[in-house]
């Protein structure tokens, strides 16, 4: 009573229900198991399949579903029935029938094509048993096991992720190896058995081939063409191991390793070339080397030797001196451009001559310009016109006072032209120097506001009128140098301003942009001047300091 009141009578009579229909369920007559039929006794949680007059235990869940197996396929078994059928080897999922090897995969056999195929599709020798006939004949044929695209491999044991070459296995030492071998190798499988691979020695992204030096990049090769090229890409010679096919020739091709043209390190900016390290000075030389560099490491750049230092003025072993723009060097022909574009020589840095090849060539520094201090010139091409000569501050007061003390010939020596025109009086800066007289030029020059008054003739047109006169700039101009170049005949003179004009009317009817004195039409153009005569192009002289008259350049 004491065992009924404490257990309660509904758990009783469900326990009795229970026990009962356990009893009747395994005291009911059954069918012996038959040959693959999985089989279970209570007590044991242990699944087994039946192989003709043995039971075979399945090794693992895994091993229950490669076989293709499923939990309504067990059947319970008496106890009896159990103890009587003899144990023979597990079940596993790797098979030996008459030598060859196969592996259970989704309830079907697949012969193995190696041992590599074998552990790199996650299988392992020691998981191998011995099945004859009619195991081996029930089970469905599969596609043959390789290990064809099987190239990484991860042994969760330890840790690590290997390349697998020629049936070895190469550790991948480190996040940087693997970012640029993964797009070669695809991701890794994880496989315990490649333990049993051998070991080779680590991968790296330096790979000598034959001799020959290669990188591993993006998944890809590219041949290393100099030591330079390869620690200035933060690439280390101590990485570097030795391949050799499959993997050499499996892998794409890159371009060639280049060497960074231009580094940083170490806070400062450099132009490597040469086997050296060139320091940049200025930050608009830099600009001007049309590069943006690289940042290496500090064993990188101190492997290579300090060279010369630059700005923008550089001059090589030869004596030129050239000017950095835009990417390329621009010889400075002479002294005086030099000076007229207010370079400094304690500016040029002497280079080597790899410095100077570095840097393609561009155009010269040009000997005549547009604007000069900021002031343009008038016209920068045109026709020009022949005019009369002026009055000099020496004092002569007729026209043949005036060709004895200039010593102007009757007949141009160039051109063939008459020179002793007359002389046209004063002009618009007052009596000149002989020197400028002889070779002066004319244009409308920027010191006023030129325009024209209709109610003003001259002749058929109307006048042309100045306004507006800024006398410091019209001092300015007074003497300035300017470049005449005739591109019909290849000649060039160095003019002066001395004179103001043409009109405007001049201009529009015959094109004519400038006037220059007898002497220097005499020689740039002869008598093709005016209306139909040569184009010219103008310039302001960058050498101010250039002796008037013809140029020999």
């Amino acid at each position: 009573m004491f065992f009924l009141k404490n257990f309660g009578l509904k758990a009783f009579f469900s326990f009795i229900f229970i026990f009962f229909a356990v009893a009747i369920i395994f005291s009911a007559p059954r069918a012996k198991a038959a040959s693959f039929d999985l089989i279970q006794t209570p007590g044991d949680g242990r699944v087994f399949m039946k192989e003709n007059f043995a039971k075979r235990h399945i090794k693992d869940f895994n091993t229950f579903l490669s076989w293709g197996f499923n939990t309504s396929m067990i059947r319970q078994v008496s106890r009896a029935e159990f103890d009587a059928t003899p144990t023979a080897p597990q079940l596993t999922t790797v098979m030996n029938y008459n030598g060859n090897v196969y592996a259970i995969i989704c309830g079907m056999k697949a012969h193995v094509a190696s041992g590599e195929a074998l552990v790199l599709n996650g299988f392992s020798w020691s998981d191998m048993q011995t099945f004859a006939d009619p195991t081996f004949g029930m089970l469905p044929t599969a596609a043959p096991l390789t290990s064809s695209g099987v190239r990484a491999v991860h042994i969760p044991s330890e840790g690590r992720v290997y390349y697998i070459e020629n049936g070895y296995r190469r550790w991948i030492p480190n996040s940087a190896t693997w970012n640029d071998w993964k797009p070669f190798t695809g991701n890794f499988i994880n496989s315990e058995g490649a333990k049993s691979l051998p070991l080779a020695p680590p991968v790296s992204r330096v790979l000598n081939y034959n001799g020959a030096v290669y990188v591993i990049v993006n998944g890809g090769k590219a041949y290393v063409p100099s030591g330079e090229a390869l620690v200035l890409n933060n690439f280390s010679w101590s990485e570097m191991q030795t391949f050799a096919d499959p993997t050499f020739g499996q892998m794409q091709t890159w371009t060639p390793l280049q060497s960074p043209r231009i580094i940083a390190c170490g806070g400062g900016i450099y132009l490597a070339k040469g086997g050296k390290k060139h320091h940049i000075e200025t930050w608009d030389a830099y600009i001007n080397l049309g590069t943006q560099y690289v940042n290496v490491s500090s064993t990188a750049c101190n492997s290579l030797p300090n060279g010369s230092g630059f700005g923008r003025l550089i001059q090589g072993p030869n004596g030129q001196v050239f000017w950095l723009e835009g990417n390329t060097r621009r010889y400075i022909p002479d002294p005086g451009t030099f000076s007229g574009y207010n370079f400094r020589v304690s500016d040029v840095r002497q280079v080597e001559q790899s410095v100077i090849d570095d840097v393609g060539p561009g155009s010269d520094m040009a000997r005549w310009v547009s604007s000069l201090s900021g002031i343009s010139i008038a016209s920068t091409s045109g026709r020009t016109g022949k005019e009369q000569h002026l009055w000099t501050t020496s004092g002569e007061n007729s026209d043949a006072g005036h060709y004895n003390l200039t010593g102007v010939p009757a007949t141009g020596p160039y051109g063939g032209i008459n020179l002793q025109n007359g002389v046209a009086g004063t002009g618009a800066f007052g009596k000149l120097d002989a020197g400028i007289e002889k070779w002066y030029i004319t244009m409308r020059w920027g010191y006023c506001e030129w325009y024209e008054d209709f109610g003003i003739r001259d002749g058929d047109y109307p006048s042309t009128q100045t306004r507006n006169l800024n006398s410091g700039l019209k001092s300015w101009h007074l003497g300035k140098k300017v470049i005449v170049s005739n591109p019909a005949n290849g000649r060039k003179i160095v003019a002066a301003v001395g004179e103001s004009g043409p009109a405007i009317w001049v201009t529009n009817a015959r094109g004519v942009t400038s006037g220059l004195s007898p002497e220097a039409t005499d020689y740039i153009v002869g008598a093709a001047y005016g209306l139909g005569g040569n184009v010219l192009e103008y310039g302001w002289a960058v050498d101010q300091n250039l002796p008037l008259g013809p140029l020999n350049w």
